[in-house]
């Protein structure tokens, strides 16, 4: 009789398992043989980590700190790291070890120099950056002395922050630099030079390619930065233009959130005619591939290059269309995604008779999104949505447009009202009550109709979102024209 013997699986496939199981199945995996202890460390830490209480920074310290060369070869398997004094909301539940910040200090500047020493990271953030680097004297010095970082991520930036990037050893490819509030308002606290990010990271003139901060710093003399194609400002005052031409040579994508000059009073008028006074003499670029923000933002960066795909919209920011008209005739995009505030928009003469100027006439494709907002209540919504004049007053000018879409949000309106948790909430807004029933698929066809003998339109596409009564739709009349 034979005997019987178990099956024994080959070891990739053990290991291919460690694909597919979570961080907890792979450390109880770890504990079961010795294969599984080698090259667990890799499975766990392969899509990075992130450390923020005395628990977690001691119990790394301890994955990693045994005097043997095959455990303190764990931490060549770090390349993404992410440190705050900021615990997430499910590390909050836990309890953590009471130690002295000297103590956590300790274990980060030991973890630093034998990541300096021997490691691999290359992608760090490290938010509340201040307050980290505060922990030990040294830490930021034995940061800096990382040599394979290529993208860096910083928030809450100030004087010790500033230290550290003046002596990055590293060559990055991406930046994120966020000065703190004390940083950017203090004037004690920082030089315009220290707050300038491009002289900060002058040791990556180089190698840099993509730039995101919220410094005001700027200068005609700055660093260049051959490499640069995308540019976000964040936060900031009201920016030079000419300067980041010079600074960012190649440029092709810029990015704003929220709005400059938020806190300055001045006259946004003098500041686009000094932006554009100063490209006109000076140069800009030939042109960008895409601009993304706020229509006040773009008129005060008073570009005088076209730019092939814009995303406008308002952000909290008094809609104005004669600013709309002044940057789109700069641009004279291809592509355009506006967002506007209010339903009332659809029957402003100022708004509609942006469809007829030169600014526009390149436009191929153009998605029009409309927030409606709790103002909206006194308008005759159907006024607003007549098919017709919409075809003729905004689609049918644009003589090589080949999509256009349509989408009606209520998403604000449902924000402002604080909807209850309850099953009744707040009574509908009359913009909503109007819609309860509206047939999209009529009015999409209504408005292909109109156009179907006058234009190059290919396709029309009607959406409706976040009302409250109604699960998101969508119609799409005509082929689906691809970007």
């Amino acid at each position: 009789m034979a005997s019987w013997s178990p099956c024994r699986l080959y070891d990739d496939i053990l290991l291919h398992i460690l694909h597919f199981a979570s961080k907890d199945v792979v450390c109880i995996l770890m504990q079961t043989c010795r294969m599984f202890h080698e090259r667990g460390a890799k499975y766990l830490l392969q899509d990075g980590l992130s450390l923020a209480t005395n628990k977690q920074i001691l119990s790394f310290m301890l994955f990693v700190g045994s005097d043997s060369d095959r455990e303190r070869a764990r931490i060549l398997h770090l390349r993404k790291l992410t440190l705050s004094r900021r615990p997430l909301l499910i590390d909050v539940s836990e309890s953590d070890l009471v130690l002295s910040p000297e103590a956590v200090g300790m274990l980060l500047h030991g973890l630093f120099t034998a990541i300096a020493s021997f490691g691999c990271l290359e992608i760090l953030t490290i938010y509340d950056s201040e307050e980290v680097l505060s922990l030990h004297p040294a830490l930021a010095e034995v940061i800096a002395a990382l040599p394979t970082i290529t993208q860096l991520n910083i928030s809450f930036a100030g004087v010790r922050t500033v230290r550290m990037l003046k002596a990055l050893r590293s060559t990055l490819f991406s930046a994120d630099i966020r000065l703190g509030f004390k940083a950017l308002h203090n004037e004690s606290e920082l030089s315009i030079e220290d707050k300038n990010p491009m002289w900060l990271l002058h040791g990556s003139q180089d190698t840099l390619r993509q730039l995101s901060t919220t410094s005001p710093g700027s200068a005609p003399d700055n660093p260049q930065y051959p490499l640069v194609t995308v540019l976000n400002l964040t936060y900031t005052e009201i920016p030079r233009t000419q300067h980041y031409v010079r600074a960012f040579p190649h440029l092709r994508i810029i990015t704003t959130d929220d709005y400059f000059g938020w806190d300055s009073g001045e006259d946004f008028d003098m500041w686009r005619a000094l932006n554009q006074n100063e490209q006109d003499r000076l140069g800009t670029w030939p042109s960008l591939d895409s601009y993304c923000g706020t229509v006040t933002n773009l008129y005060l960066l008073g570009l005088r290059c076209p730019v092939g795909t814009m995303e406008l919209d308002h952000e909290g920011q008094m809609f104005s269309p004669t600013m709309l008209h002044a940057v789109l005739g700069d641009a004279r995009p291809r592509q355009l995604q506006l967002r506007v505030c209010g339903g009332h928009s659809l029957v402003d003469p100022a708004f509609l008779e942006t469809f007829a100027h030169p600014g526009v006439q390149a436009l191929e494709r153009f998605e029009l999104f409309v927030d409606l907002q709790k103002g909206d209540r006194e308008m005759v919504i159907f006024a607003a949505l007549d098919p017709v004049v919409l075809a003729l007053r905004i689609v049918a000018p644009l003589k090589h447009l080949v999509g256009f879409r349509l989408c009606l949000d209520y998403t604000w309106i449902n924000f402002l009202t604080h909807r209850a948790e309850a099953v009744e909430g707040p009574p509908l807004e009359p913009a909503e009550e109007a819609l309860v029933g509206w047939d999209i698929d009529d009015f999409a066809h209504r408005m292909q109709q109109k156009l179907s003998a006058s234009t190059n339109l290919r396709s029309i596409i009607v959406s409706l979102q976040g009302h409250r009564t109604r699960s998101p739709e969508t119609v799409t009349v005509g082929d689906i024209v691809s970007r």
